[in-house]
């Protein structure tokens, strides 16, 4: 019969061999840390204003618990601490720049950089405060016209066909002015304003009539004549 002594010895043996073994039958349970990342497109080209979402990539080796951006994603945009994809509506335009995502677990990590790009929104519904004008040469100035527009912005008006001579078109605020020197038939012109994304057009139809006549004048301003007397040219 064993003592006691004897079978708490054994005990002792057994939890002594379980600790050196280990659990899951001596097989190590240690985390492994991401050894390869990947996002199915390395690069995007985003608009103001337009919601996005990145997949989140493909992992291998054991599954991250953290991830972390640098530097900062776009305004609008946030990473997922739980997934690694992207989403959002970007705010603002931010010209192209590399972002290095990075995913780690307890037995490290590993990074991949997404190149990013945000353009402006497109113009749209661009008008100007009238979509007929009369104007006339010289001595009068061609009424100052200043464009409204909406959604994304613009530094680049252009108008077709060309402008009476001394009608101006502002080509990076859209302000038509000048003082015309030459007649025009009434003509529709086509403004527009254009950006990276795209772009809004605005029909207004100018005339440009002569100058009035002036300073109307005889060489006589008063003559008598007779009755029934030729008139001599004045």
């Amino acid at each position: 019969m064993l003592s006691v002594a004897r079978i708490i010895g054994k005990i002792l043996i057994l939890v002594l061999l379980a600790a050196t073994i280990g659990g899951c039958f001596g097989r190590s349970t240690k985390i492994q840390a991401p050894t390869a990342l990947s996002y199915p497109i390395a690069q995007w080209v985003l608009t103001v204003g337009e919601l996005v979402v990145i997949p989140a990539p493909v992992i291998i080796g054991d599954a991250p618990d953290h991830w972390s951006v640098d530097p900062p994603l776009p305004a609008g945009l946030a990473l997922n601490p739980e997934t690694g994809d992207i989403s959002g509506t970007p705010l603002e335009p931010c010209p192209a720049n590399f972002f290095t995502i990075t995913a780690s677990n307890f037995g490290g990590g590993v990074s991949v950089s997404l190149e990013i790009q945000v353009l402006p929104a497109a113009p749209c519904n661009l008008t100007y405060p009238v979509d007929e004008v009369l104007g006339h040469i010289a001595f009068t100035e061609f009424p100052i016209l200043h464009p409204s527009l909406e959604c994304g912005p613009s530094n680049d008006y252009t108008i077709e066909p060309a402008l009476a001579e001394g009608v101006l078109l502002d080509r990076y605020t859209g302000i038509i002015s000048g003082t015309p020197v030459a007649s025009q038939l009434a003509t529709v012109h086509v403004v527009t304003a254009a950006n990276e994304t795209g772009s809004s057009s605005f029909s207004i139809l100018i005339e440009i009539l002569p100058a009035a006549p002036c300073g109307l004048e005889y060489a006589e301003d008063d003559e008598v004549i007779s009755p029934y007397t030729p008139m001599s040219p004045l």
